[in-house]
């Protein structure tokens, strides 16, 4: 059996492989179109505002609630960083520790200082500030080793992004 770094470092490695099978899609990133003047409206989260703020200009766009579709609610689809688990896969604990993990204070730093695109953006773990990780020592760390993404001639505008967060899931003591 590993030594404790040994287990650490190999269950870091297994959450690395899932977390970059559940990496929030690209598309939800690029943001070129709209500020380019190419899109007209942009689903966004808060996230953006500040990218907004300096790109485009406080006074150059306004925020506003999605417009009312047929069945008049604006209602929009949630593309959230969610996990989800098969109802009869016999691996219940596992599973509960995975998602432990996954929005501990450990699992939420270190999907947002991966070494490709955040997975997580705004921490569902309130004992973080995503401001002070991403501009931490971590986050340092992270841009040292990431090098930019290949550019596309491609432009992709994304569709739409969460208005709220899942809640974290209440892990079970046994």
């Amino acid at each position: 059996m590993p030594d404790s770094r040994g287990r650490i470092d190999m269950r870091l490695r297994r959450v690395r492989r899932l977390t970059a099978t559940l990496a929030v899609s690209k598309l939800l990133a690029n943001t070129t179109n709209f500020q380019d003047g190419n899109a007209g409206m942009y689903l966004t989260g808060p996230y953006n505002i500040s990218t907004f703020d300096t790109a485009l200009g406080k006074d150059k766009y306004e925020v506003l609630p999605a417009p009312s579709g047929p069945a008049g609610n604006n209602d929009v689809l949630a593309d959230g960083g969610n996990i989800s688990f098969g109802a009869r896969t016999g691996k219940t604990k596992q599973e509960q520790t995975l998602a432990a993990f996954l929005v501990s204070p450990e699992g939420q730093e270190l999907a947002m200082t991966g070494d490709h695109q955040p997975v997580v953006r705004i921490p569902v773990n309130s004992a973080l500030d995503a401001a002070k990780v991403r501009h931490g020592p971590a986050g340092a760390w992270c841009r040292r080793r990431t090098r930019p993404p290949p550019r596309s001639s491609r432009r992709r505008i994304p569709v739409s992004t969460s208005k709220s967060f899942p809640a974290a899931p209440a892990p079970s003591r046994p």
